[in-house]
């Protein structure tokens, strides 16, 4: 599927958010957010009322999309995923050089307060490159 945003936007995978090709990793991604949820009771997407109801709500999102969950592969992947001609490739890039010693990334990997099992498993499905999450018959019976 192109084109549409799919899901609510606090559980939205990145290519779902810059209206890129979505299959079933953008639910195994849209099931890791809810595994944080669930588990460390945390809605890591939550932004303000005033940034969720902007023209320019994606930026303040995508910004924690990147800040969590971004690795350099992760985000090339994702660009050469999502292609240049997209608007939200240029955008992406500005999103990542936004962050400094000023604005540091939080990466979920670095969450010592969650269990590092869950952070391990939430990473393989976060992972900004689609081509590269965790399937559903890859991830450990237990957990999903």
């Amino acid at each position: 599927m192109t084109g549409p945003l799919c899901g609510n936007p606090l559980w939205r995978s990145t290519e779902s958010w810059c209206r890129s090709r979505q299959n079933q990793a953008s639910d195994v991604f849209s099931f890791g957010i809810m595994m944080i949820y669930v588990m460390v009771n945390e809605m890591v997407f939550r932004v303000s009322d005033d940034e969720m109801n902007s023209v320019d709500s994606w930026r303040y999102i995508l910004g924690r999309h990147i800040s969590y969950f971004a690795d350099e592969d992760g985000l090339n992947g994702l660009l050469e995923h999502i292609g240049e001609e997209n608007p939200f490739y240029e955008r992406l890039i500005d999103l990542a050089n936004s962050f400094g010693p000023g604005n540091p990334r939080q990466p979920f990997q670095r969450w010592s307060y969650v269990e590092p099992e869950l952070r391990d498993l939430v990473g393989k499905m976060t992972n900004l490159d689609p081509t590269k999450r965790i399937t559903a018959r890859r991830a450990p019976a237990p957990m999903v």
